[in-house]
């Protein structure tokens, strides 16, 4: 069993399991919560130019297993977790450090270093048993550098208007279409909504919002989601 790295372990004792339609259904069909992201790992662990780039996929199928079930959409939106880490280098550039002579030192020294985890994920055997944890490896690591904790920004979470599938007909692909452009916009709109009030939150900074809590010992205020509005936020 894997536990080592990036491996599908570390990411199943989070509730994670591989994107799959069938996976999907099994939730679904036992009334459970699903949390989906757009572009999956390769969104969370993201390059240097990717900053709160969702990456959609063509396909509706989410739309149309979820109208199979009669489940309700939530859009959800977060922002600030992004900001918690500076990416340092992208995965090729993270595999071609590791390779050169530098990095084939620093590896000697701190296995596991800089560069290190992204040869590591290419050379390791997948086992070839098709397991979760061969589907949830992911070998395109970027190399992050934590922010100091005094460095960190708020982080903010907004759901918007639920949408509703009952009554939608999954054979019909403009109706599908349709639902899945509006789940896009709602996530779109709720991401920069965030994004332009957290500039104006006076506590978005550590500092800030330790000295308010210190002194009136209650959480720092901030800015509140507008209603729901037609709009879906």
């Amino acid at each position: 069993e894997k536990t080592e790295g990036v491996s599908g372990n570390m990411y199943e004792s989070f509730g994670a399991v591989p994107v799959s339609g069938r996976n999907f259904a099994k939730l679904l069909q036992k009334g459970e919560s699903v949390l989906l992201f757009p572009g999956g790992l390769s969104e969370a662990l993201h390059r240097k130019d990717e900053y709160y780039t969702l990456k959609w996929p063509e396909k509706t199928d989410f739309v149309r297993l979820a109208a199979r079930y009669n489940a309700t959409i939530v859009p959800f939106g977060g922002v600030g977790a992004s900001d918690a880490a500076s990416v340092l280098l992208d995965p090729e550039e993270a595999k071609e450090f590791g390779e050169s002579p530098l990095g084939k030192l620093l590896s000697q020294v701190a296995p596991g270093g800089v560069g290190r985890q992204a040869q590591a994920a290419e050379e390791e055997p997948s086992g070839g048993d098709g397991g979760a944890a061969d589907r949830l490896a992911f070998k395109d690591i970027p190399i992050v550098v934590p922010k100091a904790p005094w460095q960190m920004s708020r982080i903010y979470f907004m759901f918007g208007r639920p949408i509703s599938t009952a009554g939608l007909n999954v054979r019909d692909a403009e109706q599908c279409a349709g639902v899945y452009e509006r789940v896009q916009g709602d996530v779109d709109g709720i991401l920069g909504y965030l994004q332009d009030n957290r500039g104006k939150d006076p506590y978005k900074e550590f500092a800030a919002r330790v000295l308010y809590e210190t002194q009136f010992a209650r959480s720092a205020p901030t800015f509140s989601p507008p209603p729901l509005g037609e709009d879906g936020r």
